[in-house]
This record gives C-alpha cells, structure tokens and sequence, in this order.
C-alpha cells in the first residue's frame, strides 16, 4: 500500500525495478540502473551514474556514451558531431580531421587553410598525396618513387618548374634529344623523330651541308635539297663542298679517282678541255706550230715560229712588265744577257728573264705571276742543252728562234675549303690566335675567310685583297717580301720557318686571284 510519503511501493526488495526499495518512483539519475527493462522500452538505462552529466560514460539520458551521441566525453573524445559523416572536421572517431589521418576531408572549399586534395594516411612525400595533402604534381619539386616508368603519373625528374625547354620537361621526363622539346643552350631542334635525314638530324643539331649526312626531305630545286653529303671540305672528291654531285664541267678538277678510271679529270674549264681530258700536245719542229697551248696559249700557224719571231717581237701574252731591277733584286737590270732570278721589286713575280735574244722569257716555278690568268709556260728555245729550272721538267735544246717544248697544267682552281683542308696556315695559329693583333681563327673555312679576306694587316695592305696578290700583305709575309710594302715588317711567316717556298704556295696566289674567294662556302 501506498503511504503518506511513499511514490511506490511493490511489496518486494528489489531495488532495479520501477520501484525502489525507498518507495520511490525509479528515474535517470538517481543512481540505480534498472534491470527490469529491455533496451528499446520507455524507461530503459544502460548506465545510472547518479548525475546528469553528459561528459563522462554515462550520459543524463542513462545511455552509455558513445562516439556519435552528440556529447563530447572529456579526455576520450575531441569532437562529437553526432552525424556519419566521416569526411568533415569531426571524423566518425570523434578526432578532429587532421591531414594524415587517411580520411580526406570534402566539406572545405580549394582555397581554405586546411583543404585536403588527398589523404593517404602516411607521412610519405614522395607517392601519389604528399604530407600536407596536396596531390602530386609535376612540378611541385619532389620526385614521385611509387609508379614505374610508363605508369600514369611517372616521374624521372621534377625541376620544380614546367619549363619545357630545360633538363627535365614539363612532363617531368629527362630532356633528351628526341622528345620533342628544343632545350635552350643544347639542342638547336628536335623534331621528336628517328629520321635523320630531315632537317633536324638524330644528334639535334640542324642539318646543313658538310654534316656528312644526305638530307632526303627535300626536292630537287628546293632549298637545302642535297645530292650528297661526304661530311668533308674537300672540294676535289665525289661530293661537292655545296653537296652536289662531282661532274665534268663543275669548274673542279676531282683528284680521287685513278687516271684509268671513267671519272678521272684531268682539267675542268671552259678552254682547252674536251670532257675533262687535255687534248694531245704537238711537238714543236721547223714545220710545227711552234707552240700549241692548252689553256689560251698561243696556237701558231705552221712556219708561224719557225721563220724566226713575228715581226716586232714576240706576241703580247698579257703578262704584267717586269720593272727595271734594283738593289735588292736577284741581279742588276733585265736587259742584259744573262738570266735574272726576281727581277723587280716583287719577290712574287715568279719569272726567269732572259734578255736579248727573241726568246724572251721562261715562265717557272709559281703557276701565274700576279695578276696573270694565262697559262702556264715553260718555252725554251734558248742554247742551254738539257736544262732544268727550278725542277720543272728537263727541255730540250732549240736552235734558235724554234719552239720546241710546251707544258701547261691549266688553270686549276683553289678555295677556301681547299687550303683549310690543306692545313697551310694552322700552324699560323700559334701565335696569332684569337686574342690581339691579326687573329687567325682555323676552325672552319668560313672563319678562315673571314680572317683574312678584306682584313687590315700590319701595313697599309690588307691581308687577303681579292684578285690583287700584289695587294694582299698575308702573301708577301709568307714569301718574305713585307719590307717593301709600307707599315710592313717582321720576320718571314710562318716564324721561326720551315718556310713555303713559290710552288707551295702557288694554291695560295691560285685563291686570292680567283673570282669568288667564298666560292665553296655555304
């Protein structure tokens, strides 16, 4: 029954049902954890702490705290935001949501502080979410080492930069020749392919000719178009230094072949040369020509010779006068009757002279004298038996005014290419490098030419005067003939010798006196 201050009273001692043993009504808080109910019933607890706070394991509502339940239960959990979300600030483990925690939060937009691209969970910066979880990138500065090459997001470099143009490329790849990237101070092309017969060759280096390699991208005709491509400067072979096909009639005369050979040249001109051959040369006798050259020469009629000279004297060859002698010449005066080696003032006039006799002059050693395109002669018809000048070939005695010996060597041509191949004045280089007075640069034949072609030497002569060797200071230094020119002096080049002697340097004078100094410059 219930009395005076009761609230209950069952009639049992039980104090875990709705009725406690004090005669009051059973509630949440009160300390005692009824076990008279199953969870789920109006009235049930799972815990009865006594107080009704919801920070510790029993909450006010007598349910065992949980993670979830909207509380935060002090010193277990950090957060509680009673939703499952486990991608927001407070993670489903009531931590608050950390970069590192493998749990990539989406509820932040890109620009906020604690925006997460990814979230692996490890510390690890070098795989696909780096430490602060930001997704890796190429160009972010740090090497990717969890793909292998070919898979997606490889790396075998990273700059820290998407500059396509240097060591490693924008899609962190090594810069290599071949990929498609030009790499500044490297490569001067890529073309990203294995042709290297285009124009830009398998070594990134733009194809010209001399590079030794047939472009075959272009059409007869067309800029650039190469028949050959030796790789050489030698102007005298199959391939031509313009990368064109030797042939008769191209103005070179080639020196690779044998003389039995369908391609030997023997000559290549306009004058004189019949396919590239020398046509036969007559002897000279009483009832002959008399002298038959081949390059322009004189071509006598029969007894034009041999009745003795034409009247006035011997006909005018074009060559230039030989001054009158002086005191630092070979001999005294060109009219007397003896030979005079040098006569005149210039050591490079490369004739014997013979005065008082209708035979007048022997032409020796060097091809042309200066300022002459004519052939080249010997003709002796003087009384000396078997004589031999200047190693040219022996000649045989005359009775006089008869011709009868005759040799011409054609006017061959030199360039450029031709005397850099030829090494001539690497040894120049010694003392003129590239650094003060006359610099000789021998790195290739365009900077040999523009050494010397035009450029001021130590006197009032340029080096190289086109078509003047008379003008051109760097030919009387190597004969040693700078003192008479004024400004010039010092020694004879190259210094110190061996020196060059006049037949040796005839390939030097054949440049200087041709048409086109830069003939075979590309």
């Amino acid at each position: 029954f219930v009395q005076n201050d009761e609230e209950c009273d069952d009639a049992n001692q039980d104090n875990t049902d709705s009725c406690l043993n004090s005669c009051l009504n059973a509630t949440c808080g009160d300390g005692v954890l009824r076990g008279d109910l199953q969870e789920g019933q109006g009235g049930y607890e799972a815990c009865d702490d006594g107080n009704r706070s919801d920070t510790d394991a029993c909450t006010s509502g007598c349910l065992a705290a949980r993670c979830g339940d909207g509380y935060v239960r002090v010193g277990i959990e950090d957060c509680d935001d009673r939703n499952p979300a486990d991608d927001d600030a407070c993670t489903n483990s009531c931590r608050f949501a950390t970069c590192g925690d493998g749990v990539q939060r989406t509820d932040l937009a890109r620009d906020d502080d604690d925006y997460e691209a990814c979230d692996d969970g490890n510390r690890n910066d070098r795989d696909a979410c780096r430490s602060n979880c930001v997704a890796a990138a190429c160009g972010d500065g740090i090497l990717r080492n969890d793909v292998g090459e070919g898979e997606p997001g490889y790396e075998s470099c990273d700059d820290g930069n998407i500059i396509p143009s240097d060591g490693c490329t924008q899609l962190c790849l090594v810069a290599r020749c071949g990929d498609g990237v030009i790499r500044q101070g490297i490569e001067s092309c890529d073309d990203g392919n294995e042709s290297n017969t285009d124009a830009c060759l398998n070594n990134c280096s733009e194809a010209r000719c001399g590079d030794g390699v047939a472009r075959g991208d272009v059409e007869v005709g067309q800029e650039g178009y190469e028949a050959c491509d030796d790789g050489n400067l030698n102007q005298r072979d199959a391939c031509l230094n313009h990368c064109q096909i030797a042939r008769c009639g191209d103005g070179y005369v080639r020196a690779d072949v044998a003389q039995d050979n369908e391609a030997f040249e023997e000559c290549d001109e306009l004058e004189n040369c019949v396919n590239c051959r020398r046509p036969a040369q007559n002897d000279a006798g009483p009832d002959d020509a008399g002298f038959m050259g081949q390059d322009g020469g004189i071509i006598g009629s029969p007894d034009g010779f041999s009745q003795g000279p034409p009247e006035g004297g011997l006909p005018d060859l074009g060559m230039p006068p030989l001054p009158e002698a002086g005191s630092d010449d070979a001999g005294p005066r060109p009219d007397i009757d003896n030979l005079i080696g040098d006569a005149g003032p210039r050591p490079d006039q490369g004739l014997i002279f013979e005065a008082g006799n209708p035979d007048v002059f022997l032409v020796v050693g060097d091809a042309r004298p200066p300022g002459w395109d004519g052939p080249l002669v010997i003709w002796d018809t003087g009384p000396r038996p078997d004589a031999i000048v200047n190693d040219t070939p022996r000649m045989p005695d005359a009775t006089l005014p008869d011709v009868n010996f005759a040799l011409d060597v054609g006017i061959q041509q030199t360039t450029i290419c031709d005397l850099w191949n030829s090494g001539i004045f690497r040894v120049c280089t010694n003392c003129h490098g590239n650094s003060g007075g006359i610099a000789i640069n021998h790195a290739t034949p365009r900077t040999l030419h523009d050494s010397f072609v035009n450029v001021a030497g130590n006197s009032n002569l340029d080096l190289v005067s086109p078509r003047n060797p008379q003008g051109s200071y760097l030919y009387a230094k190597m004969l040693g003939g700078q003192a008479f020119f004024p400004g010039g002096g010092g020694g004879r080049m190259p210094q110190g010798g061996p020196f060059y002697s006049q037949n040796e340097l005839a390939p030097l004078l054949r440049w200087i006196n041709s048409d086109n100094l830069a003939a075979c410059l590309p």
